[in-house]
């Protein structure tokens, strides 16, 4: 889980050094500006580095997937989480590559001096370290992949990192209507005409 996550976060990183300096407060994903989406993303290399460094007694999530369906049912939760990105953005300073990088180099040392079975304490109650990475790597590989979108680059994930995201977003959908129809489109067998989340 560590490569893959180490994968994304690289990557992630070398898609915002082709973000045009003009292109910051553009639009990039629905209200996100390029600097919100980078923000809310960049959290996945912040908050490893917070949280990685707490232990819990208790485990509490048993999974990647359990943390988000906790994460998002919360009323109200999509709008915090939006609204967390602006926030985050707006912490990135003048210099937003640069700021991530040095948060990068900050994280290394928590996520080598930390095993993936390690209980850590989150906000949602204790989780394994590399059920935790999981979510990041999902985090990264997904809007690494929406910031090339709207930078206008070709892009591909990581192939270890897109294969634990999907693995993911797989746990993710069979707890929701779309499962079905997810193996279907994947198959071949259907073009969705409607757009659908299995995230929340």
């Amino acid at each position: 889980m560590k490569s893959a996550y180490i994968d994304s976060v690289e990557s992630f990183l070398e898609v915002i050094r082709q973000i045009d300096p003009n292109q910051w407060d553009a639009n990039a994903l629905d209200q996100w500006s390029f600097r919100d989406l980078v923000g809310h993303t960049g959290r996945s290399i912040k908050l490893v580095k917070e949280f990685g460094s707490q232990r819990s007694e208790s485990l509490d999530v048993q999974s990647a997937a359990l943390h988000y369906q906790i994460s998002l049912s919360p009323e109200g939760a999509n709008q915090r989480v939006a609204a967390g990105g602006v926030e985050a953005g707006n912490a990135l300073g003048e210099e937003p590559v640069h700021h991530l990088q040095e948060a990068w180099i900050a994280t290394q040392e928590t996520l080598h001096s930390t095993e993936e079975d390690t209980v850590i304490s989150y906000v949602n109650g204790g989780i394994k370290f590399g059920d935790y990475l999981r979510t990041r790597i999902l985090e990264l590989v997904v809007h690494s992949i929406d910031l090339a979108q709207a930078i206008g680059i070709d892009y591909e994930p990581p192939k270890e990192a897109m294969r634990e995201a999907l693995y993911l977003l797989a746990d993710l959908a069979v707890d929701t209507p779309y499962a079905s129809k997810l193996a279907l489109i994947s198959t071949g067998r259907e073009i969705s005409k409607t757009s659908f989340n299995v995230i929340g």
